[in-house]
C-alpha cells in the first residue's frame, strides 16, 4: 500500500476476513506515521485471482507464517504484530503459534470478530457466547443461503452481488474461506497459548458473534489479554481504523518496554 511510511517504527501484517482480500486494508496506510500495514493477499482474488484457494488453515497458516519471515528478513528490527478480523482472527492465531520462537519482533496479537477457541461447540453452553458460531456447513449451501448470510453482515458492496460474474467470484472464494473456516479444529491446552500479549476487539452490535465470545480469546494468552468493545457491527474496525490503530500501538509499546523499539 502507499503511503509508505519514511521510518516506521512498527509492522502491523493484517489478515482479512472469510471472502475477504488485502484491499480491505487499503484506507489504514498512512493513518499513522509510526506503523507500516502489510495486508495478506491469499490466493483467489484481486491480483491472484488465477490461483486456487486453499481450503484447510494449515495451508492458509503456513503460508502467511512463510510471508511474515520473509518481510522480517527483507526489513529487519521492526517489531510485528498479526492482526486479524473474522476467520483472519483464527488464522492470525495460527500464524503467532507458528512464530513463536522463529520470529524475534514478534510483539503482539489482535484478534477482532470471533469468538475464542476455547468456548464449547454451540448448544452445549452460553447461548450468548455461542451466537453467530459457524456450524460447520454453510460452505456446502446454496448460493441464497451464502448470499443471506453474506447481507447479514453487511460487508459485500449491494453492487458486486448485482452483478453475476462478480457475485459467481465473491461466492466461490467465500466457500474455500469457509471450508477452511469450518474445517478447522483449534489447538487445545498449552499448544493454543500465545506467548506474546493479546488484544482482542469486538463491535457492540455485531450479529455474528458477542463481545462475552470475543474476550475468552483470554483463555490462550500467556502474556496477558485485553478485550475491547467498540461501537458498530461486525465490520466495525473498517469503520474506525484510527482507533484500532491506536489501541494496537499500545498494545505493542507494552510488549517491547525496554527494547526501545516503540514509543507509545
Amino acid at each position: 500500500f502507499r503511503p509508505v511510511p519514511p521510518a516506521p517504527r512498527l509492522r502491523l501484517v493484517c489478515v482479512p476476513h472469510a471472502g475477504g482480500a488485502a484491499s480491505a486494508y487499503r484506507r489504514w496506510a498512512g493513518l499513522d506515521a509510526d506503523v507500516l500495514v502489510q495486508a495478506v493477499q491469499l490466493p483467489g482474488r484481486e491480483d491472484r485471482l488465477g490461483e486456487p484457494a486453499h481450503r484447510r488453515m494449515g495451508a492458509v497458516a503456513e503460508e502467511v507464517a512463510a510471508a511474515v519471515l520473509a518481510e522480517d528478513a527483507a526489513a529487519p528490527g521492526l517489531p510485528t504484530v498479526l492482526l486479524g478480523h473474522s476467520l483472519g482472527a483464527a488464522v492470525a492465531h495460527e500464524v503467532v503459534l507458528r512464530l513463536q520462537g522463529r520470529l524475534p519482533g514478534l510483539a503482539a496479537l489482535v484478534v477482532s470478530g470471533r469468538r475464542g477457541p476455547t468456548l464449547p461447540a454451540p448448544g452445549g453452553g452460553d447461548p450468548e457466547a455461542a451466537r453467530g458460531h459457524l456450524h460447520g456447513d454453510l460452505h456446502t449451501a446454496g448460493d441464497e443461503e451464502l448470499l443471506g448470510f453474506l447481507d447479514a453482515l453487511g460487508g459485500t458492496a449491494g453492487a458486486v452481488l448485482a452483478d453475476e460474474e462478480l457475485r459467481a467470484m465473491v461466492l466461490g472464494v467465500l466457500r474455500a474461506d469457509l471450508e477452511v473456516a469450518e474445517t478447522h479444529v483449534p489447538p487445545r491446552g498449552a499448544a493454543a497459548r500465545v506467548a506474546v500479549p493479546l488484544l482482542a476487539l469486538a463491535g457492540g452490535g455485531d450479529p455474528s458473534v458477542a463481545p462475552a465470545a470475543i474476550a475468552a480469546w483470554v483463555d490462550v494468552a500467556a502474556a496477558g489479554a485485553r478485550a475491547v468493545v467498540l461501537p458498530g457491527g461486525h465490520f466495525f474496525l473498517h469503520e474506525q481504523p484510527g482507533a484500532v490503530l491506536a489501541l494496537v500501538r499500545e498494545l505493542a509499546a507494552g510488549s517491547v518496554v525496554g527494547s526501545g523499539a516503540v514509543r507509545g
